[in-house]
């Protein structure tokens, strides 16, 4: 598998275009050349996105990546709300 991860801050305060607000912002990058699998991480006003891109045909394990990663993130969120030991 050949992987490419990005990681690129995206602007802390809301965006706005004629008066609407922009709600959320989600990274896309291709997967291309001899990428199997795309990991894109943005930050917008608070929030923290991410997509994952493949290539079917050549990630097999795509479902199990996810699963970990979904996995992971919930495991953080619960760590988030729970009070560190005095």
């Amino acid at each position: 598998m050949n992987l490419v991860v990005t990681n690129a801050p995206g602007p802390p305060q809301p965006l706005y275009l004629a008066d609407a607000k922009l709600l959320e912002l989600f990274p896309m990058m291709p997967v291309m050349g001899n990428l199997t699998l795309v990991v894109a991480v943005l930050s917008y006003a608070g929030q923290l996105n991410l997509t994952t891109v493949a290539d079917h045909d050549y990630c097999a394990d795509l479902e199990i990546f996810t699963h970990g990663v979904r996995r992971t993130l919930d495991d953080l969120t619960r760590s988030r709300h729970t009070p560190a030991p005095c």
